[in-house]
């Protein structure tokens, strides 16, 4: 280095500071290029970083919204649970209710507020006071209303408002009627013995319903889920400015009935303004409220929930029009109501005919919840020996009524039991319990059947049943004084007799009601002891004229009151002028039971049964297998129907007439349904007259009209055609010859040949009858001259008049006998005078015969006709006239015509 020139030096040294600057260079473009790449990764890091962040706080939103979510779900689900009502059932109770919504006092966002649900029937009650400077809006208490009426099935609810200042903030409601008898949904008391009244009422209701349904734990609600049914109503007592109007006496005892009567059903709205002079005894009192949600309210609706504090409270509120469109929404829910169906099964026993009557009959009236309801007639025990039942059209009375019957069948024996059934309109409840030609089975324990009855014959049967009243007190009186007594010592069996009688008031305000009423009141009142009991039913029972002056005594003998759904004056009149409990029923087939002459403390709701049809069939036909021995048959009156015809009665005619030719004309309106007959004898007048019209007047046309002068004289012609000493007949004409050619024609089929005398030869024929040569008692044969329309002959004058009434009165001597037909009695006094029929031993009045019917009973009857019915008299037996149904032909008829086919 040292042989270096200096030159080369500097160069080498030049050299050596180039490299040393193209490395700093370097190593500042590497330091740069590090820096760089630091500040990229150091802003991505940060970058990603904040995304990540981000995502964090995203995912933290979304779980938040989802809790929030789910937590609002979880108290929207417990709100619709704790609110559902199922729709048209009846066992809806507002158990709950949405009365506002509920926030923290510290935070008023959606997040924080949830709906304001308050326990109600069944569990508590609501109290709404005020602060110092507060006040309570109208709308909340109609809100905290029409949400019980709304959430409670239609009729099911009662509010009850009492409202010393008469404010009436119900008036909305007001106008809700849950039944078409005028059953209000508000019930308005506003004096201090009023009050008195209604404490005294829920106290009663309370113990009762605690007492015979609940268990300790178990509420109204509950126990009407648990039955399937309700039993009982709820009821909401509103105390309006409270304490204005009471007594503290009042007060306490609304205090204790706020912690015994949710459970039973009954709740109380306790409204307290502010006010400023409130009573001393008030401003000493701890107030106290049990099972009660508190509310203080500021303004309005604002509130404070007392007993939760940091949470308000937001009242809903309803105006008058918001509840009239509540009101009209309820009033339209309540027809869709139904009731769960029992069937008549259910409460029958499990094995038939297996009790004993000597004391008292007992049927199954229907169920109280799960709780079979009995009612037992005659016992010695509890004195209640007849029943009354009343309901309105349509609310299932003859479905009561077969309910009792079949009870009482599937129960007792023939020899335990006798049932005389009466049914005073169409009779369709009683006909499928009777023999028929098409089905025979019947009920054995019935004696007697009344279908479509008369009051004749059900007098008669009456009649019937009073004489052996005679006969069993005389059998019982070695052994006692009543039935009871008599089975125990003497060890004979005697059955208990139950007469049933439905739409009685007909029975008693028909034209032998006032004598109907004296009987009935002697069976009722004298023969209970001797085993003889009554069930009357009908719709109404309000102004029966016959038992104006004794309707009190009459039906004091009526412990047992049954009344289906009426109306208020019904109910009245059934239970006593206290008791509208009938009237309050909602649905068809619910009861109430009285077995305390109507006092409305014994008052017992009652679902009776449903009796299908088919089930009853079933339930006669086994009981009608059922006897070892032999019944007779039980005697069926049927008003709508006319008896038939049959070969054995003609037969039977045939026997009992002997050597006289008799003729058949009909069933009489007794308790045995005797054949009736004409003997035709050789006496002076021993002739028919058929006076009056056939048909009912304007009903003649119709296809099953029955004419009845045409059905009397078809019997009459088949009876006398059977005479064995021969009969001959003869048919006078009528001018336009429609009856006649009818008459004709009965002939032909009976067999006969008969004389036609035409219509303007008539007069002169009968007239001269007497004349000829094949007539007297040396002829041996008898002749039957039928006028079927002796209108058609005209007038006579009086010379004619006398000629043919003596033809009348002398031709049966010599065996001519007449069966002359006067549709119009003034027609009959033209040809024969005022004493025409004194020529005729045996009249028949049909309809519009008041005239006629007046010569035989005298100016004061007033029988003009009746459908399927006759006034019938037979001058010479000394009998008071009768009424009877003709004979019909028609399953004779169809018998010959299948023998000659």
């Amino acid at each position: 280095m040292a042989n270096m020139s200096l030159e080369e030096t500097y160069a080498e040294m030049r050299q050596a500071l180039s490299e040393v600057k193209e490395c700093q260079a370097h190593l500042l473009g590497a330091c740069e290029s590090q820096s760089a790449s630091v500040d990229t990764w150091l802003q991505m890091t940060l970058k990603e970083r904040q995304e990540a962040k981000t995502r964090a706080l995203n995912k933290l939103s979304i779980r938040e919204k989802r809790r929030n979510a789910l937590l609002k779900k979880r108290v929207q689900d417990t709100v619709d649970e704790l609110l559902a009502i199922e729709e048209g059932s009846a066992l809806n109770a507002a158990e709950y209710i949405q009365i506002g919504s509920m926030s923290k006092t510290s935070k008023r966002d959606d997040l924080f507020t949830v709906p304001f649900i308050v326990p109600l029937l069944g569990h508590g009650n609501i109290v709404m006071s005020v602060s110092d400077e507060g006040c309570i809006s109208d709308g909340v208490v109609r809100e905290v209303e029409a949400k019980t009426l709304l959430s409670t099935s239609a009729s099911q609810v009662e509010i009850i408002s009492f409202d010393p200042a008469l404010k009436n903030i119900e008036a909305p409601f007001s106008t809700i009627g849950w039944n078409g008898q005028g059953e209000a949904a508000v019930r308005y008391l506003h004096s201090r013995g009023e009050l008195d009244a209604l404490l005294n009422e829920l106290t009663d209701r309370v113990t009762q319903i605690n007492n015979e349904l609940l268990s300790d734990d178990e509420s109204l609600a509950v126990y009407h889920q648990r039955v399937g049914m309700p039993v009982e109503k709820y009821q909401l007592v509103v105390i309006h400015d409270m304490p204005m109007g009471m007594a503290a006496e009042q007060y306490d005892r609304i205090c204790s009935l706020m912690k015994a009567a949710p459970k039973a059903g009954t709740s109380f709205l306790m409204i307290q303004p502010k006010m400023d002079d409130l009573p001393k005894w008030y401003c000493e009192k701890k107030r106290s409220y049990p099972v009660s949600e508190r509310l203080e309210l500021f303004s309005g609706s604002h509130a404070r929930w007392l007993g939760h504090d940091g949470y308000d409270v937001e009242l809903y509120e309803l105006d008058t029009i918001e509840s009239a469109q509540a009101a009209e929404r309820m009033a339209r829910s309540a027809a869709e109501l139904r009731l769960p169906e029992v069937k008549i099964e259910s409460v029958l026993p499990s094995e038939y005919w297996m009790e004993t009557s000597e004391d008292g009959v007992t049927f199954s009236l229907g169920l109280r919840g799960t709780q079979t309801v009995d009612v037992t007639i005659g016992s010695n025990e509890t004195q209640r020996h007849n029943a009354l039942i009343t309901g309105a059209v349509g609310q299932g009375k003859s479905n009561l009524l077969k309910d009792i019957i079949y009870g009482l069948c599937a129960r007792y024996s023939p020899d335990e039991l006798e049932l005389y059934l009466f049914d005073f309109k169409e009779g369709v409840t009683l006909f499928p319990m009777a023999p028929t030609p098409d089905s025979p089975e019947y009920l054995p324990q019935v004696k007697a059947f009344g279908l479509e009855a008369d009051e004749d014959f059900a007098m008669d049967v009456l009649n019937s049943i009073a004489a052996e009243a005679k006969r069993r007190a005389a059998a019982i009186k070695p052994y006692g004084d009543n039935l009871l007594k008599y089975r125990r010592n003497s060890g004979n069996k005697m059955p208990r007799i139950v007469v049933v009688i439905d739409e009685f008031q007909l029975f008693l305000e028909g034209a032998r009601g006032k004598e109907a009423c004296e009987l009935l009141e002697r069976i009722v009142r004298l023969y209970r002891a001797y085993g003889i009991h009554v069930i009357l039913a009908s719709q109404s029972i309000g102004g029966i004229t016959n038992l104006a002056i004794s309707q009190g005594k009459f039906f004091a003998q009526f412990p047992i009151r049954i009344g289906l759904k009426n109306s208020p004056a019904e109910s009245r009149a059934t239970f006593g002028p206290f008791n509208e409990a009938a009237a309050s029923l909602r649905f068809r087939g619910q009861a109430i039971l009285n077995e305390d002459y109507g006092n409305p403390s014994a008052n017992v709701t009652v679902l009776t049964p449903f009796a299908e049809d088919a089930t009853l069939d079933s339930l006669r036909n086994k009981f009608y297998a059922m006897p070892k021995g032999h019944l007779d048959e039980p005697v069926v009156f049927d008003g709508s129907t006319l008896p038939e015809l049959t070969e054995a009665l003609l037969e039977q005619n045939d026997i009992d007439s002997g050597n006289v030719p008799s003729a058949l004309l009909g069933r009489g309106v007794s308790a045995g349904l005797a054949p009736i007959y004409f003997p035709f004898e050789r006496a002076a007048g021993s002739n028919i007259a058929l006076v009056g019209r056939g048909t009912l007047p304007g009903l003649g046309d119709l296809p099953n009209s029955v004419d009845l002068a045409a059905c009397v004289m078809e019997t009459l012609v088949l009876s006398l055609a059977r005479y064995e000493r021969g009969a001959e007949f003869a048919v006078v004409e009528d001018g336009a010859r429609h009856v006649s050619n009818s008459t004709l024609e009965i002939c032909a089929r009976a067999g006969v040949s008969p004389e036609v005398v035409p219509s303007d030869e008539a007069a002169a024929w009968i007239t001269n009858c007497l004349q000829r040569n094949d007539v007297g008692e040396e002829c041996g044969r008898e002749r039957f001259v039928l006028v079927p329309n002796a209108d058609s002959l005209g007038s006579f004058d009086f010379g004619a008049q006398q000629k043919i009434q003596k033809v009348f009165r002398e031709a049966p001597m010599h065996g001519i006998h007449f069966v002359c037909h006067w549709q119009n009695p003034v027609a009959l006094s033209a040809q024969l005078g005022s004493s025409g029929l004194s020529s005729f031993d045996g009249v028949a009045c049909l309809f519009g015969s008041n005239v006629a019917a007046k010569q035989l009973d005298g100016p004061l009857c007033q029988w003009n006709g009746q459908e399927n019915r006759v006034l019938y008299k037979e001058a010479s037996s000394g009998r008071p006239s009768m009424k009877l149904m003709p004979f019909v032909a028609t399953r004779l008829w169809r018998r010959g015509d299948d023998e000659q086919g």
